[in-house]
């Protein structure tokens, strides 16, 4: 029993510096019962109060040092006792016994001391309480973050330029069908005869049909864009407490597969880009039947997508990285696999950048294409490769 009681207090003391972590900010905590108010436990109580609210920090230095006492307490009671036992007997094995408890008695208050005398001369702070760990501040380059805010420009100019597109489709539809009408009102007069009606009709809405179908091109390509200018955006914010957090779920969600029911492609995904090319890509195919586009699109659709995802990744794997250099390599884990990851991508978006096909696969701009991938070997050489503090 002395050896479990002596132990558990060697084990209070050696584990009193490694405290669960905890937030930066004391939280105070109601206790379900108040605790007396005991002088050096570090609470800042008034002598013949209780304490009813308390910090975890606190509360484990509070339980530290009244364990301490406690020792002290029982060692003393220990030794008086087997004191009382050695003078009043005359029992030879009693004498024995006496003896041994107190000297086990004054060991284990010996112990108790030393091990907390030997933590406080090794370093202070291993018997001081703390729970909290400092923030981790992850320091982007001034550099990195050109490149981000260079490619989220561009991103942006690109996203105008299509909206400016899709409203010159509009003017130039709503020119066509103001012509229709008007050979309409002509034929009905008998201005011109039915053949060239029907020559200058069918051409219009051929036209019609070829501008829409590209009208659709430009919306989808314009969401495409907007849709991964949001996302970037939200991820490269510094901000912990970004209130966006739930729309990234949305442009970062498992896309559904795209299955053809009723040559309707779904758009009840998670995935609010699969949903928003899939409803342009169904208007397409129902004015216009043109397939070749609808394939363009959905190439397009899916390029935006694992963009998207490999931009969480990517982003994550950077934050990683970050915390591991701001921390001087410790306490991070390894990242020798973020190195080679780093690596991987490097090489595969290079070769990406000379192939003349990559952009045509993808459904998109050349320059698009470009900017994006761009930017993303720039972090990459940054991450890799970070300017020296002067």
């Amino acid at each position: 029993m002395k050896k479990i009681f002596f132990y558990s207090l060697i084990l209070i003391l050696l584990v009193s510096g490694f405290a669960p972590a905890h937030a930066q900010e004391k939280y105070t905590y109601t206790l379900l019962e108040p605790l007396p108010c005991i002088e050096g436990t570090g609470n800042n109580c008034e002598k013949g109060k209780v304490i009813d609210k308390i910090s975890l920090d606190d509360y484990i230095g509070y339980v530290f040092k009244f364990a301490l006492a406690l020792a002290v307490f029982l060692a003393t009671i220990v030794i008086i006792w087997g004191g009382f036992e050695y003078m009043f007997s005359e029992a030879p094995f009693v004498k024995v016994n006496a003896k041994g408890r107190i000297k086990n008695a004054i060991l284990g208050l010996i112990g108790a001391l030393v091990s907390f005398l030997i933590l406080q001369t090794i370093d202070p702070r291993l018997v001081q309480i703390n729970t909290s760990i400092p923030k981790i501040n992850i320091q982007i380059s001034k550099e990195t973050e050109s490149f981000q805010a260079q490619l989220s420009k561009d991103l942006t100019r690109l996203t105008q330029e299509k909206k400016y597109e899709i409203y010159e489709s509009t003017i130039a539809i709503s020119d066509l069908q103001k012509t229709k009408k008007d050979l309409d009102t002509r034929f009905a007069r008998d201005e011109i005869d039915e053949e060239e009606y029907n020559v200058s009709v069918g051409n219009i809405n051929n036209e019609i049909k070829k501008i829409k179908a590209s009208q659709y091109n430009l919306i989808a390509s314009e969401n495409g864009l907007y849709g991964f200018n949001k996302a970037y955006s939200i991820l490269n914010n510094p901000d912990p407490d970004n209130l966006e957090k739930g729309t990234l779920e949305q442009y970062t969600a498992k896309p559904v597969p795209n299955t053809l029911a009723n040559r309707k492609y779904p758009v009840n995904s998670p995935n609010i880009i699969q949903n928003q090319y899939n409803i342009e890509i169904n208007k397409l195919l129902a004015d216009t039947g043109n397939g070749e586009m609808a394939q363009t699109l959905g190439r397009q659709r899916d390029f935006y997508i694992e963009l998207i995802q490999d931009e969480v990744e990517l982003t994550d794997k950077i934050k990683t990285h970050g915390k591991y250099i701001s921390t001087g390599g410790q306490g991070i884990g390894i990242t020798v696999n973020n190195k080679q990851y780093f690596e991987t991508k490097l090489e595969e978006y290079e070769t990406n950048l000379t192939d003349s096909q990559a952009y045509i696969d993808a459904g998109v701009s050349k320059e698009m294409y470009d900017n994006v991938i761009k930017a993303r070997i720039n972090i990459i050489n940054q991450t890799l490769n970070p300017p020296k503090k002067e």
